[in-house]
């Protein structure tokens, strides 16, 4: 009769399985951890304005990391281009100042933005003064 002999589990085995257990348990966590998301503590859409044929859209106030950002679209909706120098924006009590350009072609836009430290998140009252 033949006998076989038992022979022990090799050291590299237990190494690979302990391997394969540690990436497979890596990869559950990385895949399963939570997302991080950019909140935005504010975030407010305002109505449209028109002044001096050109129309302010898409005006939104928002936070982000401790900043305020204001933004806003102005549209040349006439057959001609219109010069500019800058645009006083006055948010309530709040006045800044945006450079866009020397002028806004004829049925083009150019877009607004801001950032400040102040606290605007509370603003009610938006004007445009070219």
């Amino acid at each position: 009769m033949d006998e076989k002999e038992v022979k022990g589990i090799k050291i590299w085995k237990i190494i690979l399985i302990l391997l394969i257990i540690l990436t497979l348990t890596i990869y559950f966590y990385i895949k399963n951890k939570p997302k991080e998301e950019i909140k935005h503590v504010i975030n407010k859409n305002y109505n449209s304005k028109t002044i001096s044929n050109i129309t302010f859209e898409n005006i939104k106030i928002y936070e982000k990391e401790n900043k305020y950002f204001f933004t806003a679209k102005a549209i040349n909706k006439t057959k001609k281009d219109i010069k500019l120098k800058r645009i006083e924006i006055r948010l309530d009590n709040n006045i800044f100042y945006s450079y866009i350009g020397d002028n806004i072609k004829s049925k083009s836009y150019k877009m607004i933005f801001m950032e400040t430290n102040k606290d605007i998140s509370n603003i009610k009252n938006i004007e445009f003064i070219l």
